[in-house]
């Protein structure tokens, strides 16, 4: 099963999510499945493509199986499309077998392998050629209709790869204008037309382009930092030349040596054509700085992160290496040219055995470099088993209790302590915490990343979730296979060695607060500490204080070295249960550099409870809160923790009130759902006195909040969930949601449709 990396991760969960969307407020422009829910437009623009709305019509449990023939079928477009530019195009206007040779290499690229593992970006990708190709018209001073609709599509189906794929055709105008040897003023007018067309093609998919600018405001934008740090020198010139042979695999990391290899035979004949072309020295120069460009975006991390959108890349290196191979294949093609026209009996006389060698080498070459490239993925990242992924799917088809979320009543948001994905309850059709995409709420987060989950900036993760985060988000089942949680919440079923679990101390999606205070309580790196302020903060009373975590006094162990040599460390702590109960605990680390580490990288792996293995941490999560089981008083245990460096943070070690809590729940004033579907939520509930309510949804945006009839303004909670003002009595509560942007950028298209009727339609009837 190719499933791996990003396409495990985040697409194949939102290709399920077109297959069965949520029981909750779940549609193509608002899901709760994951985080706290919230604008899904952004995600749904940068993910998915029209190509991809034949999900809608797929199993989740088959999803793999055509996603593997999705992959094939764009491939093969890029294939053709490329044999179209080839074969229509006037400066090559190949035919026969060597255009099928040179779009094969095209479509069977390094880079098309590679990033098989997240085939969002094959569009841009397909669509390249064909552009070039219909700017041939450009070029000559004409008007292209075609171009402004592709280019338009091109934008409304990846608009982050469609930035790369602007500046390629640029490129590519640029170098043909003086291959064909314009004048400065008639190259200036040609250009005039292409900006006009590219601005027409934006216009009309403003539709997608404003919201989205609207959603980075809740995202990459609240970060505060804009990615322009990083190296100066991003590769160095030996790393750029070896990416041009066979069996070349850079990896993932984001200063990765770029994915350009597509066969011998296309770097042989654009040098070639390159060296021992006779004519047009200005097109050849003109070639030749078009690749030492590519070569300064290669070697220079401030140009290339200028084509990433001045922003460094998370993984996937050079993403728009692709462009340069498209370059490649049309100098090749000239190359080829270039060989035909030699007086050379001897090439003529031998070019259908020449032709065949050729032929033969490139497609043994692709196969073996194919092959490898695939190997060296499945080595790195490891492709999911069919059989793992059959079971988990059925696994959660059995457990999961649809029936009762689709019903208003009884709705609730589901955790799960395992995940097929990262972004689970998109892929299964529940509303879970789980979420992964480069579309989020940074706020919410990093909030609750405070409150001891695995999460950072893109990544929501329901790893580290405790029984008081659990009801604060109105999380009403717990499914679980590492542990036995039987001790914090009701077990309802088991399936395959899997639990699911009721949580019976859940909060509402809406219940009522005390007014906030003037100043909100600083967050420490304590999570456990900072759960008890949440809750301090939102139901302060005067006459108890609202701490369901008490901390447990812990004596550190001498640390032990296992190996120096593999830098493998143990610490251990000693502490004593006073009281029967629930225990937890948190560790502050950081990955750091240290004397024993060279980079950066995950500190302390696994943990282990009186010598017996409890559990490990996940890539970037640390500081998660760990259950570590339901402990007699008077018992001494033992935590061990391994790592691999001799410093580690802060333990935290906790008792779980569990009475505590769930008789506190019991006496919050929560509002009851009324309806939770396609049309929005709608809550209803009685306060004694003017007070707040706080809804667990995400602070942000474009929500309609009507109470009792009247549209409310609406304010946060810590920048992160709803709050609002209600006065004393019955209210009704409906949410509503409307993408920020949406109409601002249906009026800028439906005004870019109307020139574009009058420039291409109307004049050419007239």
């Amino acid at each position: 099963m190719i499933i791996t990396y990003d396409l495990k991760a985040e697409l194949l969960a939102l290709y399920g999510y077109l297959s069965n969307p949520g029981p909750g407020y779940d549609t193509m422009f608002h899901s709760m499945s994951g985080g706290l829910g919230g604008g899904f437009f952004g995600t749904a623009a940068l993910y998915l493509s029209p190509f991809d709305l034949i999900y809608s019509f797929i199993p989740v449990k088959y999803l793999p199986n055509a996603i593997w023939f999705m992959i094939v079928f764009k491939i093969g477009l890029c294939g053709l499309f490329c044999s179209a530019f080839l074969k229509r195009n006037v400066k090559t206007s190949l035919s026969g077998v060597m255009c099928v040779l040179l779009s094969c290499c095209y479509a069977l690229m390094s880079y098309n392998i590679v990033y098989s593992v997240s085939p969002m970006w094959y569009d841009a990708v397909m669509l390249l050629p064909l552009l070039a190709l219909l700017s041939e018209k450009i070029i000559l001073g004409k008007k292209s209709p075609a171009f402004v609709l592709i280019m338009a599509f091109c934008i409304i189906s990846d608009y982050y790869m469609a930035y790369m794929v602007a500046i390629a055709l640029i490129l590519y105008v640029l170098f043909r204008l003086i291959e064909d040897g314009n004048s400065i003023k008639d190259s200036a007018k040609r250009f005039c037309i292409l900006t006009y067309h590219g601005l027409l093609s934006a216009g009309l998919s403003m539709f997608v382009i404003i919201p989205v600018l609207y959603d980075f405001k809740r995202g990459k934008l609240a970060e505060g930092d804009i990615g322009l740090t990083g190296d100066f020198i991003k590769n160095s010139l030996v790393d750029v030349l070896l990416s041009f042979k066979s069996q070349n695999y850079p990896g993932f990391d984001f200063n990765a040596s770029p994915n350009i290899f597509c066969g011998s035979v296309v770097l042989v004949l654009a040098v070639v054509w390159l060296i021992l072309g006779k004519k047009n020295a200005k097109g050849r120069l003109s070639a030749l700085a078009v690749i030492v460009f590519y070569f300064l975006s290669f070697i220079f991390g401030p140009l290339d992160r200028a084509w990433h959108g001045l922003r460094e890349p998370v993984c996937f290196s050079v993403r728009y290496a692709f462009t340069f191979v498209f370059f490649m294949i049309c100098f090749a093609a000239r190359g080829i040219n270039a060989l035909k026209n030699l007086n050379n009996e001897s090439i003529k006389k031998y070019s259908g055995l020449l032709c065949g060698i050729a032929v033969l080498y490139t497609f043994i070459e692709l196969y073996m470099n194919g092959s490898f490239v695939v190997a060296m993925i499945n080595t790195e990242m490891k492709y999911t088993y069919s059989d793992e992924y059959y079971r988990l799917c059925d696994v959660v088809e059995k457990l999961v209790p649809y029936e009762e979320l689709d019903n208003a009543n009884s709705y609730g948001r589901v955790v799960a302590a395992f995940k097929v994905s990262d972004y689970d309850g998109a892929l299964f059709g529940y509303d879970g915490l789980s979420q992964f995409t480069s579309s989020y709420n940074y706020e919410v987060h990093n909030f609750f990343r405070s409150l001891g989950l695995g999460s950072y900036y893109q990544n929501m993760s329901s790893f580290g979730i405790t029984p008081p985060v659990m009801g604060l988000i109105s999380a009403k089942y717990y499914l679980n296979f590492y542990t036995d949680a039987s001790s914090v919440y009701d077990t309802v079923a088991e399936y395959r060695g899997y639990t699911l679990y009721q949580n019976n101390a859940d909060l509402p999606l809406a219940f009522e607060i005390n007014p906030e205070p003037d100043e909100v309580t600083e967050f420490t790196s304590d999570p456990f500490e900072n759960i008890n302020i949440v809750y301090d903060e939102l139901f302060d009373s005067n006459d108890e204080c609202l701490n369901f975590f008490t901390k447990v006094d812990h004596v550190p162990y001498p640390q032990r070295v296992d190996s120096p040599y593999d830098f493998t460390y143990f610490s251990s702590n000693s502490f004593t249960a006073d009281k029967t109960g629930n225990y937890y605990f948190a560790i502050d680390y950081t990955g750091v550099k240290t004397e024993e580490l060279s980079g950066n990288g995950i500190i302390v792996r696994d943990y282990y409870l009186d010598g017996e293995y409890v559990g490990s941490f996940g890539n970037d999560m640390y500081n998660l809160c760990i259950y570590l089981g339901h402990l007699n008083a008077g018992e001494t245990h033992v935590l061990t923790l391994e790592s691999s460096s001799s410093e580690i943070g802060e333990i935290y070690m906790y008792r779980y009130e569990t009475d505590d809590y769930r008789n506190f729940v019991s006496r919050v004033n929560g509002f009851m759902i009324d309806e939770i579907g396609k049309n929005g939520i709608k809550v209803s509930g009685t306060v004694e006195e003017d007070s707040e309510i706080l809804m667990t949804l995400p602070y942000e945006d474009g929500y309609k909040i009507y109470v009792d009839g009247e549209i409310t303004d609406y304010s946060s909670y810590r920048k992160t969930m709803i709050k609002l003002p209600v006065s004393a009595g019955n209210h009704e509560i409906y949410v509503k949601y409307t993408i920020p942007g949406l109409l601002a950028g249906i009026i800028v298209s439906v005004i870019s449709l109307l020139i574009y009727v009058f420039i291409f339609i109307y004049k050419k009837t007239n």
